[in-house]
């Protein structure tokens, strides 16, 4: 029962905060990009791999991976990202700049925290190329939300 407790309590609590002191709009395309850019990159990533490999397409597969990385995203992104994102508004530098350079400094930190072994400089590429897809969609879906609440 606890167990349940807790993992309610590590997703709802920081959601409801984040939209008692953010809004709706950056809630929701902080949740949309950590969930959809996972599943969205594994499942290119599976559909390539079995194509080469001349294997059948592993869907449930894609699904677990992708949400491991959501799960995983969910801490990171509204403790760590969210308040950078509301920094690299406020100083003054280039939004469009500063924001993905924060958010792959970010997750090239955590990365290399939990890296077990050395990784290839290919592992570190990925890593930028998404969290440059996953800043660039907040900033595309915050203003796209914004305005159709204007």
């Amino acid at each position: 029962m606890m167990n349940v407790l807790f993992s309610i309590a590590f997703f709802v609590i920081p959601l409801l905060l984040a939209v008692k002191f953010c809004g709706w709009q950056v809630v929701a395309a902080f949740v949309i990009t950590i969930i959809l850019v996972p599943l969205f990159i594994i499942f290119l990533s599976e559909l390539v791999e079995a194509h080469l490999q001349n294997r059948a397409f592993d869907f449930k597969k894609c699904y677990q991976l992708g949400a491991i990385f959501a799960v995983a995203g969910f801490p990171i992104y509204f403790i760590f990202i969210l308040p950078l994102y509301y920094l690299m508004r406020s100083i003054n530098f280039p939004f469009y700049i500063s924001f993905p350079c924060c958010v792959s400094a970010v997750v090239l930190t955590f990365c290399l925290l939990i890296a077990e072994k050395p990784l290839s400089y290919l592992h570190y590429l990925m890593f930028i190329g998404c969290s440059l897809l996953h800043s660039l969609l907040i900033i595309w879906l915050i203003e796209k939300f914004k305005s159709f609440s204007a």
